[in-house]
């Protein structure tokens, strides 16, 4: 019986994930949204600062952004679920997908929410305005692209 309960939370980890991070990223972003937590500076360069990034990945593709966001989705759900037997049934695999998952279509939602515009709140001095979902997405890739690159013969 432990086994079977165990085995039910290792295939159920990325709906988890995603649950978890979906909900996360929602709630601080309308938390902002409403004016509790935009325009706090944490050091001299870190703040958090409310945005709307209409393009992709820092500001490029003004406009394209809603089109290349579902796009880019749509690759990668294909991916998983046509590849699934190398991740699902490993932990950090399936945090990695639930992730990235999860990022991807919390930005999607925003996009769909805010005329085309992702809510970017993450604002470090000399570089790019970010959010949440996107930390998601990035560390839920580098998990998949690692445990690929363990699994491989890229490793040997």
């Amino acid at each position: 019986m432990r086994e079977k309960i165990y085995n039910n939370f290792i295939i159920n980890i990325w709906i988890i994930t995603s649950v978890v991070v979906f909900g996360i990223d929602q709630l601080v972003k309308n938390l902002l949204i409403e004016g509790l937590l935009s325009g706090q500076m944490i050091t001299d360069w870190l703040q958090i600062r409310l945005m709307f990034n209409r393009g992709i990945a820092f500001g490029m593709g003004e406009g394209w952004g809603l089109l290349i966001s579902v796009f880019a989705f749509l690759i990668f759900v294909y991916f998983i679920f046509t590849n699934s037997a190398w991740w699902w049934g490993r932990v950090w695999t399936q945090m990695g997908v639930g992730m990235v998952l999860a990022g991807s279509f919390s930005n999607i939602v925003d996009r769909f929410r805010y005329a085309g515009g992702v809510v970017d709140y993450i604002d470090i001095k000399y570089y790019s305005v970010f959010n949440l979902a996107d930390v998601f997405i990035f560390v839920g890739l580098c998990l998949l692209i690692w445990y690929y690159w363990k699994c491989s013969n890229f490793s040997k």
